[in-house]
């Protein structure tokens, strides 16, 4: 199967101390598919003390063809202060009338070398259903300045043609917790 690549670097300076972000998305199709993505740039906030917000999106995308089509996408935070994590959580966010598949992951990189895994996955098999996913993982983990947190996101549709009527859409956040806010 052919595939076509498309690739942009967006790169946005993040205030509110809460580190750097990176955004890489990547598109993927067939040679009679197409998919035109339309993603702002990543956002990194401190809701309030303890809690950090990483979100992306929407990210828009309009699809055309029958041959299954993806994209994936990928951000780097580096943390500028510290946070000792007691839960994480995920939050995916799709269009409505749409049929897609989401997965993302969070993968923390500690400045000592370890490095923790955090999946979660929105399979959207039917228009009729709410276009939402949560997952709340319960943690003890201290994350020093200087941790990266690796964002990755893919997602997908089986038949461009009838599983985005109006167009499919993405949001991802992710939350970082202290549990004492």
């Amino acid at each position: 199967m052919k595939r076509i690549a498309l690739s942009v670097l967006l790169v946005a300076a993040i205030g509110c101390g809460g580190g750097s972000i990176q955004l890489i998305p990547a598109v993927h199709a067939a040679a009679n598919s197409t998919l035109s993505l339309n993603c702002p740039a990543a956002v990194t906030m401190i809701d309030k003390p303890g809690v950090l917000k990483v979100g992306w999106g929407p990210c828009n995308y309009t699809t055309t063809g029958t041959n299954p089509i993806s994209a994936e996408d990928s951000s780097v935070v580096t943390l500028s202060r510290p946070i000792n994590a007691k839960f994480i959580e995920s939050w995916i966010g799709t269009n409505a009338r749409s049929m897609e598949e989401v997965g993302i992951e969070l993968t923390v990189d500690l400045p000592d070398g370890q490095q923790r895994y955090f999946p979660d996955e929105f399979d959207k098999d039917s228009t009729a259903i709410a276009g939402q996913q949560w997952h709340k993982w319960q943690i003890n983990l201290n994350l020093p300045a200087g941790t990266v947190l690796r964002l990755h996101s893919t997602s997908g549709v089986t038949n461009p043609s009838t599983d985005c009527p109006l167009g499919c859409a993405q949001n991802v956040v992710w939350l970082l917790e202290d549990g004492i806010n």
